[in-house]
């Protein structure tokens, strides 16, 4: 069993969130941090609604890999640069 480690406000307890990963482009990087905790909290169906309006950008990361970024974000990466999927990296060996 596997908990997050963002607790949700509403249960206060850990969030069942799909997605694993956010980031926000922010000019202020404690509104980044927050902003970033309520995407991730959104979940996948509408990640960037919190961000609608504002001038910062986002992206989210599910629990499939599957990569969205709002309209803005790719102004934040070379042309081309953004995946739309990331593999997880395979399981290390113990030896």
């Amino acid at each position: 069993f596997r908990s997050h480690h963002v607790i949700d406000p509403q249960t206060c307890l850990p969030s069942d969130t799909d997605l694993t990963l956010t980031s926000v482009v922010a000019a202020e990087a404690w509104v980044a941090e927050v902003l970033a905790t309520a995407v991730l909290l959104a979940g996948s169906g509408h990640p960037f609604d919190i961000i609608g309006g504002t001038e910062v950008q986002a992206l989210a990361v599910d629990c499939h890999g599957h990569v969205t970024a709002s309209p803005g974000f790719g102004q934040f990466h070379r042309p081309g640069a953004l995946r739309t999927r990331i593999e997880a990296p395979a399981a290390a060996a113990i030896s």
